[in-house]
């Protein structure tokens, strides 16, 4: 890709669209700086934005990678173009290569995760045998599971889910999605593969949060207000436990749908 050639073609296609860089920016969910970058030359669209910035400009992603606009070759028509173009940029954007270093670095935080949540545990029940408060015993029986769910589920979400849904999801609007056992079903979402990266992203987020902080803000919560935790702990803890997922996976998912 040109950089130049193509910040050219796409600041040209934007102002024959009547559209001013913010709204162009609104339209992908990025800075308006961004798109001022591209079409100075300074940068180029990630392999990830070509496809719905060239449908937002009324061009193909072929004319954005050779920076021009194309007459299509008499023995294919624009849509065979176009479909070899989208799937060699949904090949670079998922490579085996690539997926498995991302899967390893996942692994690597997951790890550091269980092995902070074993500490953490450890360190409550030596303070519990020091004071005999019952403290690991009280979090454990009302924190415990949401604990072990927290590492179940993000055991599965950093390393077995796929990255990428189904062709179909694009081309239709569906709000519920399975992969095994793992099922969500959200309504006023619909799932596709401009968001679903965003949803994964705050998935893991929660994950590691929950298996990091959970625990030690669940005991001082306990320790410094034991009259309020005794009355209502267990309710707070789903509340903020649940919220803490779906609320971020609802607003990442209509951001970027």
């Amino acid at each position: 890709m040109d950089k130049e050639k193509t910040g050219r073609l796409i600041a040209q296609a934007r102002k024959e669209r009547g559209l001013t860089q913010r709204q162009l920016a609104e339209r992908l969910h990025i800075t308006a700086k961004a798109v001022s970058k591209w079409e100075t030359g300074v940068s180029a669209p990630d392999v990830g934005l070509l496809i719905p910035l060239a449908e937002e400009l009324g061009l193909s992603a072929t004319e954005l990678l050779e920076g021009r606009r194309m007459a299509v070759p008499e023995d294919r028509s624009p849509e065979q173009v176009e479909d070899i173009v989208k799937s060699a940029l949904t090949y670079s954007e998922q490579s085996p290569e690539l997926e498995r270093k991302r899967r390893k670095k996942r692994a690597l935080v997951y790890g550091a995760c269980v092995a902070v949540a074993a500490l953490e545990t450890g360190g409550l029940w030596l303070l519990e045998a020091r004071t005999g408060r019952g403290l690991l015993a009280q979090l454990l029986s009302s924190f415990g599971v949401m604990e072990l769910l927290s590492l179940v589920f993000g055991a599965y979400l950093m390393l077995l889910i796929p990255e990428r849904l189904p062709a179909y999801y694009d081309d239709n609007a569906i709000s519920a999605v399975s992969f095994g056992a793992f099922r969500m079903n959200l309504a006023g979402i619909h799932f596709n593969n401009r968001n679903w990266p965003h949803i994964l992203r705050a998935m893991r987020a929660w994950c590691v949060l929950e298996a990091v902080l959970g625990l030690p803000l669940s005991a001082a919560w306990a320790v410094l207000f034991p009259a309020a935790y005794g009355r209502w702990g267990w309710q707070a803890l789903l509340l903020l436990f649940l919220g803490g997922l779906f609320v971020p996976v609802y607003v990442q998912g209509k951001k970027y749908q």
